[in-house]
């Protein structure tokens, strides 16, 4: 993530992102700041910007949001809890009376004099944010959560929670491929595979794509006269590749053993990176179904008009 906007709109929940803030010196006994880093993560805060730009639900168009409040709540590993709005900055309390300052304002650094921080007084923290924004055009209030940790010389950022989701932000179009997919009664599954992904159901999303798949295999297998050997997959698909796309008829096996090892192998992490891969390849077959179709109206409608076209050459001539 590079800015608070990708994080809002563009950045599913929980996913992690590690700010290297501090690197040590070559005896280990003292730490410097990376500055780069730094701002890397006041730029993911939102520090020095009042505004992200998203849909909003009501207005049903792009907006710019104004931030009405960052809230902080802030514990130390002995769960000593400090409250306070995230536009005064936060304070890293490095050790006695020496902090590191992240201002919002003008992103001014204060090391209070200290250039080399001792590695041993570093304490692992814990900062839960909450961002309460609003749509210029209506008001209407949006808000989202962060927690903030800082764990040795890392600070780890996710995003725990958002309201409207990003599938209410973004939403879906699902309408492109619907003639397709109502033939094979998959349209819902389809829908269904999406909206699981946008709900963090990733393995759910993948039992969706496995049964379109199925389908489709299915519906090929109807419309042959030539029969699989045995009802396996790998014989069924040998029966019916020519029928998907050229580009991925290699693939088709293992874009089956892939689909049906998220039910049974593969945790929700996997299917989570796995998913978008699998969706391309049904994609890409609709997309290849669609094309066709073009291709056969296109080819029936200019073969009728070249026939009345060489008729009435025919007619002139004589």
């Amino acid at each position: 993530m590079k800015d608070i906007n990708e994080l809002f709109n563009d950045t599913d929940l929980y996913i992690k992102e590690t700010f290297k803030i501090f690197s040590s010196d070559k005896d280990n006994a003292f730490c410097k700041i990376n500055d780069s880093e730094l701002k890397r993560m006041l730029d993911c805060l939102g520090f020095g910007i009042n505004k992200i730009i998203t849909k909003c639900k009501k207005c049903n168009m792009e907006f710019p949001f104004d931030f009405i409040a960052r809230d902080v709540n802030f514990y130390t590993m002995n769960n000593n809890k400090k409250s306070y709005n995230l536009s005064d900055g936060i304070s890293i309390k490095l050790f006695e009376n020496k902090y590191l300052h992240l201002d919002s304002i003008d992103r001014v650094v204060n090391y209070d004099g200290e250039k080399n921080i001792p590695i041993a007084c570093l304490e692992d923290k814990t900062w839960y944010l909450t961002y309460y924004l609003t749509c210029t055009n209506c008001f209407r209030p949006y808000y989202m959560n962060l927690v903030l940790e800082q764990k040795g010389f890392n600070f780890i950022l996710r995003k725990i929670g958002q309201y409207p989701s990003m599938f209410d932000v973004h939403g879906f179009d699902f309408s492109k491929y619907e003639k397709q997919l109502e033939r094979i009664n998959a349209y819902d599954d389809y829908k269904k595979a999406d909206l699981s992904y946008a709900e963090e159901y990733y393995v759910g999303s993948f039992a969706y794509l496995r049964r379109i798949f199925e389908k489709l295999v299915n519906k090929y297998l109807s419309e042959t006269e030539e029969k699989p050997s045995d009802n396996r997959m790998d014989s069924k698909i040998k029966v019916i590749k020519n029928r998907f796309d050229p580009l991925i008829q290699n693939s088709l096996k293992n874009v089956y053993g892939v689909l049906s090892a998220s039910i049974h192998e593969l945790d929700e992490e996997q299917s989570k990176e796995y998913y978008d891969i699998l969706k391309a390849i049904i994609d890409i077959q609709l997309e290849y179904e669609l094309t066709e179709e073009d291709k056969k109206k296109n080819a029936t409608k200019y073969s009728s008009e070249l026939a009345k076209i060489s008729s009435k050459i025919k007619i002139e001539s004589e």
